[in-house]
């Protein structure tokens, strides 16, 4: 009998330690995804900085700039940093989502393609003035969220 309890205690003992040991490693994986997170962030809001400061300075058009900030607001956004006065960027990028980028626009026919843009320049006609305004504002928001 004495063996049992003796065995039973070693067992309990071992699966104590595994138990531990597993809690141990459960925490250095938050930690390592936190720290992921962070990193995954704090890259976002510098290719945020950077397409914001580019549009500003006329160096990527209108529609182009909305498109990739909107993707970026969106991976970024949390509920301690509402971006609500950015909503600008957020109507461009949807309202031109329709329209070919890169390597798709690239294969469209000349014809297609002159639509498109006529398209496009007519949205960055109407929503230009919002979304630099949108970019300037966006720009001071940049470092609180870091």
């Amino acid at each position: 009998m004495r063996i049992f309890v003796v065995f039973a205690s070693l067992l309990v003992l071992v699966l104590c330690g595994y138990a531990g040991w597993l809690l141990g490693r459960l925490w250095q994986q938050k930690r390592r995804n936190k720290r992921v997170e962070r990193l995954r962030r704090h890259k976002a809001l510098d290719s945020l900085d950077i397409i914001a400061r580019s549009l500003l300075a006329d160096q990527v058009n209108v529609t182009e700039a909305a498109l990739r900030m909107a993707v970026l607001l969106h991976n970024i956004e949390d509920p301690d940093h509402p971006v609500v006065e950015v909503a600008a960027i957020h109507v461009l990028a949807n309202a031109s989502s329709h329209l070919d980028t890169g390597t798709a626009r690239q294969a469209l026919p000349l014809r297609e393609r002159e639509i498109q843009d006529r398209q496009r320049e007519a949205l960055e006609a109407r929503h230009a003035e919002a979304v630099h305004e949108a970019t300037r504002q966006l720009l001071q928001r940049i470092p609180e969220w870091r």
